[in-house]
């Protein structure tokens, strides 16, 4: 038994239960829509199951353009999805994968979006084909989550995206739909008739930091913690003697800082192996960073080296480590 879909799915059901007067629960659409990951195309018939009323309540905020439309331009998805079928899970592979996959998702995104034109419903269809990687693009989530918003709307998705995919990775919930679930009904307990559900989630997303929680509620914590930055999250687990977790935000912030010290000083983070195009070692993009400014690579490999022990639950970190990463990682933003 998957005991975090378990109890995420228990937690998702008080709260849909609380909010529209019986449970949720997405499993038939997830298994209907997945099989278009071994191919074929999104069908009337499918949009039809998904607004089902007998399953959630659609309606009371989306609405599928006409049929006479959908039955004209729903062949362009024929055979889209297929690239989903051969993803792994971004849970376990999250700073790999969306760089390696990124562009074929923007593919992906672009065909769903040029034929519904809005970026809730293109994530409703890809959250049910591919549960493992895609989550509901939800404006309460992400308000709670504060996820960065982008020029454009496939790169807003693409960063809503990721950073429910950063969340799973760090608390270990196995897929992205997950994440979204525990989110959305995160975000809901602010409302006066949930707030008795505010420390059991508290008590199942955080199981390290009891100690420290005693001098603050529940509440104070999760304001204090949830939708910041990534290094803001670190320093604040790093307060919560919560090393590892404060480890694993600090990695997320030194690779996302790393992506953006690249673009501002033009280095390439990818080469031609042959005809393929393939991904530098971010060790070797260090490297290049520092020669180019002038910088010694010392300390930002020793943080790489940190984030990737990071993915071993068997390293314990100390408190000096997370100090150096988060002292570090400060520095290298000023570059």
């Amino acid at each position: 038994m998957d005991i975090a879909k378990t109890r995420i799915q228990e937690l998702f059901e008080k709260v849909t239960s609380s909010i529209f007067g019986r449970p949720v629960n997405f499993a038939p659409l997830e298994e209907e829509l997945g099989k278009l990951k071994k191919g074929g195309k999104l069908t009337l018939s499918h949009l039809e199951h998904i607004a089902d009323p007998k399953i959630w309540p659609f309606s009371q905020w989306y609405l599928w353009p006409p049929g006479e439309y959908l039955e004209k331009i729903l062949h362009k998805t024929d055979g889209v999805f297929k690239t989903l079928g051969r993803k792994q899970n971004f849970i376990s592979f999250h700073d790999k994968f969306d760089e390696e996959y990124e562009e074929e998702e923007k593919k992906i995104f672009d065909v769903l979006f040029n034929i519904f034109k809005h970026i809730e419903l293109v994530s409703i269809i890809l959250r049910f084909i591919d549960s493992d990687n895609y989550g509901i693009y939800s404006p309460p989530v992400a308000c709670y989550l504060n996820t960065p918003r982008g020029y454009t709307y496939d790169e807003e998705f693409l960063n809503y995206t990721r950073e429910l995919r950063n969340y799973g990775s760090i608390y270990k919930i196995e897929k992205v739909a997950y994440v979204d679930m525990f989110m959305w009904a995160l975000s809901m307990t602010e409302k006066p008739c949930l707030k008795n559900l505010r420390e059991e989630i508290w008590d199942y997303f955080h199981k390290d930091i009891q100690m420290k929680r005693k001098k603050r509620n529940s509440k104070q914590l999760l304001g204090e913690i949830i939708g910041k930055p990534s290094l803001m999250q670190a320093k604040s687990y790093y307060e919560l003697e919560a090393y590892d977790t404060a480890t694993k935000w600090a990695g997320v912030a030194f690779l996302s800082t790393l992506k953006e010290k690249c673009k501002k000083y033009h280095i390439n983070r990818k080469f031609y192996q042959g005809s393929c195009k393939v991904h530098k070692p971010n060790s070797e993009i260090i490297e290049e960073l520092c020669n180019r400014l002038g910088k010694k690579p010392e300390k930002l490999k020793r943080v790489l080296q940190l984030r990737n022990l990071s993915a071993h639950e068997s390293y314990n970190f100390s408190k000096e480590d997370v100090d150096f990463m988060i002292t570090t990682i400060e520095e290298f933003q000023k570059w």
